[in-house]
């Protein structure tokens, strides 16, 4: 399940470094967003659900409440039924 902001500055929507960090800084390291994880997971044939959201940052308290309905029809298929399941939204 993954919720995730495009214009996250925390963790990249697609691949980036954390917290926009430059590769000078100490820690500096490239990672993949949320995007780019469900991208790989759809070419595996892989279940995953996945909602970003357009002009949004990292705080997932200022997401929509009904969009976490659809973690709980997740869980149920893809855990419960073990049913394959991939659900991709972008707002």
């Amino acid at each position: 399940m993954f919720y995730h902001g495009t214009e996250d500055k925390v963790i990249p929507y697609y691949q980036g470094a954390h917290r926009s960090c430059s590769p000078l800084d100490k820690g500096y390291f490239v990672m993949d967003g949320s995007k780019n994880i469900v991208e790989k997971l759809e070419s595996l044939h892989k279940s995953f659900m996945f909602y970003g959201y357009k002009n949004k940052g990292h705080n997932i308290l200022n997401l929509p409440s009904e969009d976490f309905k659809e973690a709980f029809i997740f869980i149920r298929k893809v855990i419960f039924d073990g049913s394959f399941y991939q659900m991709s939204v972008v707002k």
